[in-house]
Formats: structure tokens, C-alpha cells, sequence
């Protein structure tokens, strides 16, 4: 009995302690399982349910469909088409000195008339170079190159001498747009005396006189009337105006160089 009683205290305390233990946690409120354990549905420290993406990675995630700011940027720079390169600068072309030697002669067809009935001194003239000016196998000056200058002299025809005179004479040419001056001989164009023609009309005053004097007073009043019928077939020929001198528009004139000139070539 003894033995028994020693065997069954130590249960009996286990078993005690037990009861007491169990009688104290259904006393106590916050002890049940629903405090202990946490709820599904119980909001975490910020507010937001457990295990959601917190507010700010919200935020900064983009909007569905729409790409992000960094892969836009990349999408168009690769579709920006990149921009033509410049075009080479061409080189500058490259010249040497040509020397056209003192006398050569030129060929210009006139672009602008010039008279002597019209024209006053300075009065400027043009043309153009009529074939081109070769030095050896080179062009020195292309045809087509203009030739400018200017009038230096204009009388009209008179009534006593009868022929015009102009003078022109050009001094600048422009070469592959360089204006290069010139010294050139003077060209003068005057009108042509037609003595023909003043013979005839004094023959026809002479005669006419003599037939009116000789009917008039036989030989004597002949002698006479020749006289006087041939002074006045002289001063019919001085008072009609004689020809006029031209240099006209579209007509060629021949230049001579009176000193070498020096003119650029492409090489």
C-alpha cells in the first residue's frame, strides 16, 4: 500500500497541476485561439491587406498597355531616322597664268550698234568674242567672252564735207568672271564719199546752163550759161547731206591687243 501511494503522487501532482492550468486559461479573455492566432483579414502596419504591393510600388509601376519612360525613349531613338551626312566640299579648281603676246587680234561681233548721227562720245558699246583666242593648244579666251567699251567719237555728215565719222574703242574684257582690261588699237568707221554722184549733179547744172545760154545769146550766152549752170549744180551737191557711218548691231569688228595680256586657265 505504501508502494502504491509512492507511485500515485507524483500522478496525482501532474494531474493537479493540469486542472489548475486549464481552469486559468478559460478565466482569461485574450486567450482563446481567435486572439492568439492572427486574422486573414486583419489590416497590415500601413493599412493595406498582408501580402499586397505596398502603395509606392503601386504608384511607380506603369499603367497597364503603356511602356515604361525609359523604354519609349530607347523605341525612338531607334526609330528616329539619323540625318543625311553633309556633302563633300568639292575641291577649288585649280588655274595657271596663259600670256596672250602684244598684237594678237580678236574677233568680236557687236551686241550694240553705234553712228554717227546718233552716238555721243561715251557713249558705251558692247560685244562678244566671235571664235576663240588660242595661245599654242590653249584657250586663252573662249568665244562668247564679253567685250565692253566705249564711244570716243561722233560728227554727223555736214553739208559742205558730207561724210560722218565714229570712233569706238574697246578696253575690258570678262573672262571666266575675272574683268580684265585691255589696251586696244581705235576703230573709226567713216562714211564713203560718193564723187560720182557730185560730178553727175554738176554736169547736169552745167549742161542745163549751156543749152539755156546758147539759145539765149549763141556762143557767148553758151559760155555763160555753162558757167553759171555749173555753180549751180555744185551748190546742189553741197546742200544735200552726205552719208552717215555705222558700226551696226550684229557686225564684226577685229580688236588688236597694243600689250600682252595675262588671263587665268583651269589646268
Amino acid at each position: 500500500m505504501t508502494t502504491s501511494l509512492r507511485f500515485l503522487g507524483p500522478a496525482l501532482v501532474i494531474a493537479a497541476l493540469a486542472a489548475g492550468c486549464s481552469k486559468m486559461d478559460s478565466k482569461q479573455p485574450g486567450a482563446t485561439a481567435e486572439n492568439r492566432a492572427p486574422s486573414a483579414t486583419a489590416p497590415g502596419a500601413n493599412g493595406s491587406a498582408p501580402g499586397a504591393a505596398p502603395a509606392s510600388a503601386l504608384a511607380e509601376a506603369p499603367a497597364s498597355g503603356q511602356p515604361a519612360a525609359a523604354s519609349t525613349g530607347a523605341t525612338a531613338a531607334v526609330a528616329a531616322p539619323a540625318s543625311p551626312a553633309p556633302p563633300a566640299t568639292p575641291p577649288a579648281p585649280k588655274f595657271r597664268e596663259v600670256t596672250i603676246p602684244e598684237g594678237t587680234s580678236i574677233a568680236l561681233t557687236m551686241t550694240t550698234g553705234a553712228a554717227s548721227d546718233t552716238s555721243k562720245v561715251e557713249d558705251p558699246v558692247k560685244a562678244r568674242v566671235a571664235k576663240p583666242v588660242m595661245v599654242g593648244e590653249v584657250t586663252a579666251i573662249p568665244e562668247g567672252v564679253e567685250a565692253s567699251g566705249s564711244v570716243l567719237d561722233a560728227k554727223g555728215s555736214g553739208k559742205v564735207k558730207g561724210r560722218g565719222v565714229v570712233v569706238i574703242q574697246f578696253n575690258k574684257l570678262i573672262v571666266r568672271d575675272e574683268s580684265l582690261k585691255i589696251h586696244t588699237a581705235r576703230l573709226t568707221r567713216e562714211a564713203a564719199s560718193d564723187k560720182k554722184d557730185d560730178a553727175k549733179k554738176v554736169g547736169i547744172g552745167a549742161g542745163a546752163g549751156t543749152v539755156i545760154g546758147a539759145i539765149a545769146g549763141g556762143g557767148k550766152g553758151a559760155a555763160i550759161g555753162a558757167a553759171v549752170g555749173g555753180g549751180a549744180g555744185a551748190g546742189l551737191a553741197m546742200s544735200q547731206k552726205g552719208e552717215e557711218a555705222h558700226f551696226a548691231s550684229g557686225s564684226t569688228v577685229t580688236i588688236k591687243l597694243q600689250e600682252p595680256l595675262t588671263v587665268l586657265v583651269p589646268q
